[in-house]
C-alpha cells in the first residue's frame, strides 16, 4: 500500500448565504463519489492547490517538482512541472494560484514567477531577484502578486508587486510569530500545536486578495492594484492554555527534546505561556472570504467554527463546519485529509455535499 494525502470535495449549495445563521448552524457533509488514490498519478506531498475558471484542480507536488491537473470530475488529466533552475523549471515554489484566463503561476523562493498554460504548456518566467524577495506567492490578477517577505531582523512583510514593472505597491509588517519555543543546547524548538492559529495568511482568487495575521484578528482584502477594500480587525486578549492543552504541549516538548529534560522545567514553560494566534485559516471564494477562528474546544474535531463575510466586510454567516477547507469555490470546498487504510495513509478524492440544519 503506497502513502499519501486524502483531498476531499465538498459541494456547497448556494442557499447556505440566503439567511442570516446563528453559531449553532451546523453544515453536514453527505458522501457522493471518490476518485482512484492519487499515488497512482505520482502524488507524493500535496502541497498546494488552486482552481482555475472551468473549476479544473491543480496540485503542487514540491516533493517531486510537478503539478497535476484533475478535471472538474476529479479525473486525471496530466501532469507537468520539473526540477531544475532553467525556464520553467523549478526547485523551491511552495504555492500555487491561476489567472481569471486560466493560467497556472508559481513563485520560485525568492527568484522569479513561472507562468503555464492550463494545460501545462510553459510561457514565460520573470525574476524578482533584485526589487523584491518573497519566499511564497500567488497571483492577484496577472502582472499584480502578492508574497510573504522574511527580514534581515526576522520579521516579516506581506508585499504586492508588479512584477512586469518591477514596483512594489503595497507592503506592511506582519506581527512577530508567539508561538511556543523551548531553547536547547542545539537551538530552539518550536513543536507544531494543532489548537494554535497560523501566523500569516494569504489567498487570491484571480482578481482580489484577502490577506491576514492570526494573532490579532486582522483580515484585509485587497484589489488587483493593491488597494484596501474592506478591512476585520477584533481585539482579543491572549489566553494561558487549559488543562488538556498543557498536557498535549507538555507530552510534544518531551517527545521532541534530544536527551533528557527535565519535566518540571518544561511544565514551568508551558504553564507560563500565552498564546495568541486566533485565525486558524483564511480562505477566498468568488463573492465571499471565510475566517476559521481556532476552535475553542481542541477536544472536538469534527465541528469548526467559521464566519463568513461578504466583500463589503459583512458578516453574512457564523457556523461550523465538520472539517476546515483548504480550497472554496462558490459550490465547492477542498479538504487536504489523512486516511488510514491497513495501517498506511492512503490519498483518494472524495466528493461530498453540503446539507443545513436550520
Amino acid at each position: 500500500m503506497k502513502k499519501g494525502i486524502v483531498l476531499l470535495l465538498i459541494v456547497f449549495s448556494m442557499s447556505i448565504f440566503g439567511d442570516e445563521f446563528t453559531s449553532e448552524d451546523i453544515q453536514k457533509f453527505k458522501k457522493i463519489c471518490e476518485s482512484a488514490p492519487l499515488y497512482e498519478y505520482g502524488v507524493v506531498w500535496v502541497t498546494d492547490l488552486c482552481l482555475d475558471h472551468e473549476g479544473s484542480v491543480y496540485i503542487l507536488d514540491a516533493n517531486n517538482k510537478k503539478i497535476v491537473k484533475l478535471s472538474p470530475e476529479l479525473k486525471f488529466m496530466k501532469s507537468f512541472g520539473k526540477k531544475g533552475q532553467g525556464p520553467g523549471e523549478f526547485n523551491s515554489a511552495y504555492k500555487l494560484s491561476a489567472d481569471r484566463s486560466g493560467n497556472i503561476y508559481l513563485v520560485e523562493n525568492m527568484v522569479k514567477v513561472i507562468k503555464f498554460s492550463g494545460s501545462g504548456e510553459f510561457l514565460k518566467e520573470s525574476r524578482i531577484s533584485g526589487f523584491t524577495s518573497v519566499s511564497f506567492g500567488k497571483v492577484i490578477d496577472y502582472p499584480v502578486f502578492i508574497g510573504k517577505k522574511f527580514n534581515k531582523d526576522f520579521s516579516y512583510k506581506l508585499q504586492i508587486f508588479n512584477i512586469e514593472a518591477k514596483s512594489i505597491l503595497k507592503e506592511y509588517k506582519i506581527l512577530e510569530s508567539s508561538n511556543f519555543a523551548v531553547k536547547t543546547n542545539m537551538g530552539y524548538l518550536a513543536p507544531s500545536i494543532p489548537f494554535v492559529g497560523g501566523h500569516s495568511f494569504f489567498e487570491t482568487n484571480g482578481k482580489y486578495c484577502i490577506a491576514g495575521e492570526g494573532e490579532r484578528f486582522s483580515v484585509n482584502l485587497f484589489d488587483n492594484k493593491g488597494n484596501t477594500i474592506t478591512s476585520v480587525k477584533k481585539e482579543i486578549e491572549a489566553r494561558k492554555l487549559k488543562k488538556e492543552e498543557k498536557e498535549f504541549l507538555i507530552k510534544k516538548v518531551m517527545q521532541m527534546l534530544p536527551g533528557k529534560k527535565d519535566r518540571k522545567e518544561v511544565e514551568k514553560l508551558v504553564e507560563n505561556y500565552k498564546f495568541k494566534n486566533f485565525i486558524h485559516k483564511l480562505l477566498l471564494s468568488e463573492n465571499y472570504f471565510y475566517v476559521f477562528p481556532v476552535p475553542e474546544d481542541i477536544s472536538i474535531s469534527d465541528k469548526f467554527p467559521v464566519e463568513i463575510y461578504n466583500f463589503k466586510g459583512e458578516l453574512v454567516r457564523k457556523s461550523y463546519f465538520p472539517k476546515v477547507p483548504d480550497k472554496i469555490s462558490e459550490n465547492y470546498a477542498f479538504v487536504i485529509e489523512k486516511e488510514e487504510i491497513e495501517d498506511e495513509e492512503v490519498t483518494k478524492i472524495v466528493k461530498y455535499k453540503i446539507q443545513i440544519d436550520n
